[in-house]
């Protein structure tokens, strides 16, 4: 069964309006039969969100960011180029009344000017721009809230394995945060399944699996696979792995 969208995308109209008036100039979709393209992307965009949201759910992660008020959310875009899944998947959380802090991560210059451009009074004020590779620019220190967050981090077309991911992670944070649940999620092409070559190339640990690195314990809370349909079909798969992080004591 096709996964719908429980949001109005007409939450998304101002977005699409600013990658069209800058596609040209930046090539951020592409520059033939761009606005059937950028709709393309745009409703992947979000049936991965409502993958990931019920996926979330389904590994003892809660509401999936949607506003219970209990911890915060954060979310990271890697490689977030034109904005896609970062801005569309920041605005249906906010659209759905969530509260995340959403930090979108681009090395390339032109297209972090087209991010930080692309805020909008729907964003609120957790929407920012990176601009570095992952792990090479921390989050200034005050801004990390107290407890344990939700921490998102998406990748759509960068290709880092987990413990590059969780890497980046460490360096962006840099030993500020104790405890975190942390949840990656990759888009890969709708036939994808959840194999061993998989499982290895990507370095996904297994529920109950334990992983070290430097002064942090992951513990593994799951791996999946799971397709994201748009108007009836199949258009992705979203890779999916989750980790409960603590400090070693």
């Amino acid at each position: 069964m096709g996964n719908r969208p429980v949001v109005d995308l007409s939450v998304l109209e101002s977005f699409r309006a600013h990658v069209l008036r800058w596609n040209r100039q930046i090539n951020l979709v592409s520059r033939q039969a761009t606005r059937d393209r950028l709709d393309s992307l745009l409703g992947q965009c979000a049936g991965g969100h409502q993958v990931l949201v019920s996926w979330l759910r389904d590994v003892g992660l809660g509401d999936g960011g949607l506003g219970d008020g209990k911890r915060s959310l954060w979310y990271f875009d890697l490689g977030s180029g034109g904005g896609l899944p970062g801005v569309v998947w920041h605005r249906l959380w906010v659209a759905q009344g969530g509260d995340p802090c959403t930090h979108l991560v681009e090395p390339r210059e032109k297209r972090a000017w087209f991010l930080e451009r692309a805020q909008g009074p729907e964003d609120g004020n957790g929407f920012g721009v990176l601009m570095g590779r992952w792990g090479e620019v921390p989050v200034v220190a005050a801004d990390w809230p107290p407890g344990s967050p939700l921490v998102v981090i998406s990748l759509k077309a960068l290709h880092l394995d987990d413990d590059e991911v969780l890497h980046g992670w460490e360096q962006t944070h840099e030993g500020r945060v104790g405890e975190a649940d942390l949840v990656i999620a990759r888009y890969y092409p709708p036939e994808q399944v959840l194999d061993a070559p998989l499982v290895e190339k990507l370095g996904l640990e297994p529920a109950g699996g334990v992983r070290q690195r430097g002064d942090y314990i992951y513990r593994g809370l799951g791996v999946a696979v799971r397709p994201v349909f748009w108007q009836g079909q199949s258009v992705a798969s979203l890779v999916l792995s989750a980790y409960c992080s603590a400090r070693k004591s």
